[in-house]
């Protein structure tokens, strides 16, 4: 498989296992740029989301062909939801 996006660094696509990051901000904008940025930066994007307190969710391909999720405690935050 190829990714459509490209690692502005080696101007190739990237390769790592992660395939997808959505971020959620109050910018649409600002949120499809992070989403990008943090998906060429692959693994080291989950880390870098959780430090920046971005609300961030990822897709992560495993060897057998699943899925791993990854969450940010921003995201898990937007998340809860209380009944009254």
């Amino acid at each position: 498989r190829i990714s459509h996006t490209l690692d502005p660094r080696t101007g190739y696509p990237i390769t790592h296992r992660l395939t997808s990051a959505s971020v959620v901000t109050g910018e649409c904008v600002q949120a499809d740029a992070w989403a990008t940025a943090l998906l060429v930066l692959g693994p080291d994007g989950v880390e870098l989301a959780e430090e920046l307190g971005l609300a961030a969710f990822f897709l992560e391909r495993n060897p057998n062909g699943g899925f791993t999720e990854h969450r940010t405690t921003a995201f898990d935050g937007l998340m809860d939801i209380t009944a009254d």
